[in-house]
């Protein structure tokens, strides 16, 4: 998972400040999980939400 938020860092200079802290709560979130469960998770909030936006704000919840 490392890599993972390695390469996201990069990304953080080109974002606005709540795009940023939503994104930094996935990436916490999503470190505890193993593989599979991360894949299913990701999958599954995908299906429900139309944007990204859409998807970081159900992060939240």
């Amino acid at each position: 998972m490392t890599w993972f938020l390695q390469a996201q860092e990069e990304d953080d200079l080109l974002l606005d400040e709540n795009t940023i802290q939503r994104m930094w709560i996935m990436r916490k979130y999503l470190a505890d999980m193993n593989p599979v469960e991360l894949m299913e998770f990701i999958n599954d909030r995908i299906k429900k939400t139309k944007s990204n936006e859409e998807f970081l704000i159900s992060m939240n919840s």
